[in-house]
């Protein structure tokens, strides 16, 4: 089986961890068929320069516009670049480990009835004194509509799916979401009878970073929260295990400094599994 890596990059991107990304791929034991990288508007030079280099390394098919029009709009605009039967994910600072491609793809040859396969991730954060956090975490094996586990939260990590190429773009990105492109795209994926699996293993490193917090702004806690709850109550009803939609909304207003140390505490790690 065929497969392509989408990815987007936009002027605020760090060149070193676009670098880092393209480099994963290259170390992969599997090569993609091509990967199509969207320049969401103009950038730098220094991210122009990383591309550039990297042309002459991988299969880069690079295609783009010059106004910044979101993740989203990215995405959908890169799919009609991809010709393969499979489309893998990854954002412009992700790092994949070098079996991720070859884990997939063996799952989807023996299990032909996966359209939407993700792993484990593992999230690692360096801090401005170089201290390391590292968290693994693994998303359920299966994910349909009776499965009780999206109260607590996303499927299947985004950075970290393979999916259908035809699925993909019969379904496409909502455009009008805020940042949430992702979990929108799951629940109508879900509730249209598709299931979603995920390997229990981690295979891409998963990049935080201090901006990765201040993005959570109430805006896009809003948008997030009323993704979860208009499709929660729609698929399983008035249900008690709406209060974690609840939490994880009310928690996005705490102190940046507090909303940090939860993410990485023992507590928020136990109430997911």
């Amino acid at each position: 089986m065929d497969f392509s890596v989408l990815q987007s990059v936009y002027k605020k991107d760090n060149p070193k961890f676009l670098s880092e990304s393209l480099q994963s791929i290259k170390n992969n034991t599997v090569q993609p068929a091509a990967i199509v990288l969207v320049k969401d508007g103009t950038l730098t030079p220094e991210l122009e320069a990383v591309i550039i280099e990297w042309q002459e390394k991988l299969p880069l098919k690079v295609v783009g516009y010059e106004q910044n029009q979101g993740l989203a709009y990215a995405l959908n605009y890169g799919l009609q670049f991809v010709e393969t039967e499979l489309v893998a994910r990854m954002d412009s600072d992700d790092i994949c480990y070098p079996n991720r491609f070859e884990k997939q793809l063996k799952y989807f040859e023996q299990k032909t009835e996966v359209e939407i396969l993700g792993t484990g991730i593992s999230e690692f954060y360096i801090s401005k004194n170089n201290e390391e956090f590292r968290h693994t975490h693994f998303y359920p094996q299966i994910s349909d509509s009776t499965s009780k586990t999206l109260f607590k939260g996303t499927p299947v990590g985004h950075p970290t799916v393979m999916l259908k190429t035809k699925l993909l773009k019969e379904f496409k990105y909502a455009e009008n979401t805020t940042m949430n492109e992702d979990i929108e795209l799951w629940f109508r994926l879900i509730k249209s009878g598709h299931s979603i699996y995920n390997l229990q293993e981690p295979l891409v490193n998963f990049r935080i970073t201090d901006a990765t917090f201040n993005r959570r702004n109430t805006k896009k806690a809003f948008n997030e929260f009323k993704i979860y709850w208009e499709n929660l109550y729609e698929i399983f009803g008035l249900s008690p295990l709406l209060i974690y939609p609840i939490a994880r909304f009310l928690v996005r207003f705490l102190p940046y400094r507090i909303n940090k140390k939860l993410y990485f505490s023992k507590v928020r790690n136990s109430v997911l599994k």
